[in-house]
C-alpha cells in the first residue's frame, strides 16, 4: 500500500510538471515527465489518470506539431474513457481532438469535436470549459468567414 502510494504521488507530480511545461512551451521537459507518469498509473493499474496523461501527451504533441503522435494517443485515451465511463474525459477529449483537428487546418473536424465537447460540458456544467468552448468555435467562425466558408449564425451562446 505504502509503495502504491508513494507511486501515485510521484506519477501526480510528473503529471503536473508535464502539463505546465507543455503550456510553457518546454516540450523538451514536457515529454518526458508525462511519460513517466503514465508509465506509472499504467502500472498502478490507474484507467482514470492514464487516459488523462494520455490526453495531455496527445495536447503537448499537438503543440509541438507532431499531430500522428497526438492522433495515436488520443485515440487510446478515448477508448479508455469509455471503457470507464468518464463523462469529463470524454468532454476534454473531444476539445483537444478539436484542437488536433484545427492545427491540421481542419475546420470542420475542429468544429465538430468542439461542439461535442460543449455539449458534454453543458451537461456538466463546467462553466470555464463552456467558455473557453464557445471561443474556439468563434474561432472557427470567423477563420470560415476569412476563408469564404460556410456563412453560419452561432446559436450555441
Amino acid at each position: 500500500p505504502a509503495a502504491a502510494a508513494h507511486g501515485s504521488l510521484r506519477a501526480a507530480a510528473l503529471q503536473q510538471l508535464g502539463n505546465r511545461a507543455a503550456w510553457q512551451n518546454d516540450l523538451a521537459a514536457a515529454q518526458p515527465a508525462l511519460e513517466e507518469s503514465l508509465a506509472l498509473y499504467r502500472e498502478l493499474e490507474d484507467t482514470w489518470n492514464t487516459a488523462a496523461v494520455l490526453r495531455e501527451l496527445g495536447m503537448m504533441f499537438v503543440l509541438g506539431g507532431n499531430y500522428e503522435r497526438s492522433a495515436a494517443v488520443l485515440e487510446e485515451s478515448l477508448r479508455l474513457v469509455h471503457q470507464i465511463g468518464d463523462s469529463s474525459g470524454l468532454a476534454f477529449n473531444c476539445f483537444f481532438s478539436g484542437a488536433l483537428a484545427y492545427a491540421q487546418g481542419n475546420l470542420t473536424g475542429a468544429e465538430e469535436c468542439w461542439d461535442a465537447g460543449l455539449t458534454i460540458f453543458r451537461q456538466l456544467r463546467d462553466p470555464w470549459m463552456i467558455a473557453t468552448s464557445l471561443v474556439h468555435l468563434g474561432i472557427v467562425a470567423l477563420d470560415w468567414a476569412i476563408a469564404g466558408g460556410p456563412n453560419v449564425i452561432w446559436p450555441r451562446a
